[in-house]
């Protein structure tokens, strides 16, 4: 299996390029927009500001690229920031999303949560729940998050997982066709991660 992670300036590369391959995979690193289409799976990764990110696809020249595949349905994986790129738009800028979702990225509340204020960013460990039976998740699979937005795709079809940070159930996860979204970091999530990977690369 080919599998490339897209090069466009917001990634933590390295990371996930070494879990790859201690799984047994040779990943490669894609930074020309002509070989977007030539994998069986790319990753979408991703770290910071919304606007960075959807700036650094366009001038990388892989917009359109990119769009021709998720237009294909071929496997595309976005991974934090990669996947709240895949929506339509998100509160922290006004920059547009690639759309590829139907879904929108939005801010975490600080709300009252009894006697605190919910802490933003979300950080740490934490589980994540199957909307439905699937394969990429099991009951008691947790995994490591850092984000202080998130996709707000619950009423939709979009949700493959969910999970609770203090009293806000959010969209951990999504999937569109061949198109999957998780806003944790699998390869910062030990064994975890590796399984997810694993499970991802035989689904697909």
């Amino acid at each position: 299996m080919k599998i490339g992670i897209v090069n466009y300036g917001c990634g933590n590369i390295a990371s996930i390029s070494n879990i790859i391959k201690y799984i047994g995979y040779k990943p490669e690193i894609i930074n020309r927009s002509e070989d977007v289409l030539l994998f069986d799976s790319i990753i979408l990764p991703g770290v910071g500001h919304f606007k960075n990110g959807m700036s650094n696809i366009n001038f990388s020249g892989m917009r359109n690229a990119l769009d021709k595949r998720a237009e294909l349905d071929k496997p595309i994986l976005g991974i934090c920031l990669g996947m709240q790129l895949m929506t339509q738009s998100s509160e922290e800028s006004d920059e547009t999303g690639l759309c590829w979702f139907d879904s929108k990225t939005i801010k975490f509340t600080e709300l009252e949560n009894n006697k605190n204020k919910i802490l933003v960013p979300h950080m740490g460990w934490n589980y994540v729940k199957e909307v439905e039976e699937n394969v990429f998740f099991e009951e008691e699979d947790r995994f490591y998050f850092v984000h202080s937005f998130y996709v707000d795709a619950l009423k939709s079809q979009e949700a493959l997982a969910t999970t609770i940070y203090e009293e806000i159930n959010f969209s951990s996860a999504i999937k569109k066709g061949n198109l999957v979204g998780v806003q944790f970091h699998p390869e910062k999530s030990h064994q975890f991660g590796m399984t997810f990977f694993r499970k991802y690369f035989n689904k697909i």
